[in-house]
């Protein structure tokens, strides 16, 4: 498992959204088009080139936080016109903050 040791055992709740670009760019704001899912259902999508874990917490939690999925990606939600061009519309972007 690819999770880190603390993130699967801590009490805290992960919340998990599963976003295929093309849909929450299409109808943005569109709730229906936003499936969540489990840890256990990201765990099997780990490793899958058209998959992305994107961690969305803020700076100073992030950074204070040793929970972490080890191939996330870390941005800055605020800026998203920063980051969001390096994806493409056929990949699916998880984004988690805990």
């Amino acid at each position: 498992m690819i999770f880190h040791k603390g993130l699967r055992h801590a009490g805290v709740c992960i919340v998990l959204l599963l976003i295929s670009f093309h849909a929450s760019f299409s109808g943005a704001g569109d709730t229906e088009k936003v499936a969540r899912i489990s840890a256990q259902q990201v765990n099997l999508m780990l490793g899958k080139p058209d998959t992305v874990i994107i961690d969305v917490r803020q700076g100073r939690n992030w950074w204070r936080s040793s929970k972490k999925i080890s191939t996330a990606v870390r941005v800055n939600p605020k800026k998203l016109d920063q980051w969001i061009g390096k994806y493409t519309k056929d990949q699916k972007l998880i984004f988690y903050c805990a």
